[in-house]
């Protein structure tokens, strides 16, 4: 018997003139509309959130890309002040080639050092808390 439905029965049963038989299983086209207008709101909500953290991926993609170039640029005045510091030190007679070596790294990791600072001060972080550190831990 089910092989005789015809499709002229089946368009009957779907079409708009039958009433909650055309909006779906159990007349829930509400739901779907109430479906579909939650996601609009919840996209506009996205778009709004995005819009509003725009700014602040913008300074940080700023900030990152400062604190690469003066991380470039201090691992290449390092090398500059370690090869400056050596080459000062052949010029002067009777100095102890290790002494050369030695106040050529000293002044590379000075610059390095110096080159950090900057790069954290341009994140602008705060180490101000760490002159208090031992004083709120417990050592016993």
């Amino acid at each position: 018997m089910t092989a005789s439905i015809s499709t002229t029965d089946h368009r009957r049963n779907t079409s708009k003139e039958d009433g909650p038989a055309a909006t779906g299983i159990d007349g829930c086209d509400h739901v779907k509309r109430a479906g579909r207008y939650l996601m609009e709101q919840k996209a506009q909500n996205l778009m709004a959130n995005v819009g509003a953290l725009l700014p602040l991926i913008v300074t940080n993609a700023l900030n990152a890309i400062g604190a690469i170039v003066i991380l470039l640029i201090g691992l290449w005045l390092s090398s500059k002040a370690d090869a400056l510091t050596v080459r000062t030190c052949n010029r002067t007679p009777h100095f102890d080639p290790m002494l050369r070596s030695f106040f050529g790294s000293v002044a590379r990791y000075l610059v390095l050092t110096v080159t950090v600072l900057a790069v954290l001060s341009q994140y602008a972080a705060d180490f101000s808390t760490l002159q208090n550190w031992p004083q709120g831990t417990d050592r016993r």
